[in-house]
């Protein structure tokens, strides 16, 4: 079993750098990725190259400033997932500490 399989993250910066970075080895590791990134053509080349890969993942274009667009990728993310989900971005390293989020 590969070390995520079952988890889900959700991956800001997903378009590029360390964001990218991370989504492709969180899939490679069998996590299901979430990915947002302000740059819509950079987000669907990252989720090609999971795709590729054999990961599965979501991308929606949003920005972190806004909240209701981040509101819409976090639902979007609880509604593929299991009950473990995980939030990184591009900027702080992992994970999710063990939380458990229920009933979302």
């Amino acid at each position: 079993m590969r070390q995520l399989e079952g988890k889900v993250a959700l991956v800001t910066g997903f378009g590029s750098g360390l964001g990218r970075a991370i989504a492709v080895c969180f899939a490679r590791e069998g996590c299901a990725v979430a990915g947002t990134s302000t740059t819509a053509g950079k987000g669907d080349e990252t989720l090609g190259l999971i795709r590729a890969g054999g990961g599965g993942a979501m991308f929606k274009a949003a920005d972190v400033r806004r909240f209701g667009e981040m509101e819409d990728v976090v639902r979007a993310a609880l509604c593929s997932a299991s009950d473990a989900a995980s939030h990184v971005t591009a900027a702080i390293l992992p994970v999710d500490g063990g939380m458990r989020l229920t009933g979302a």
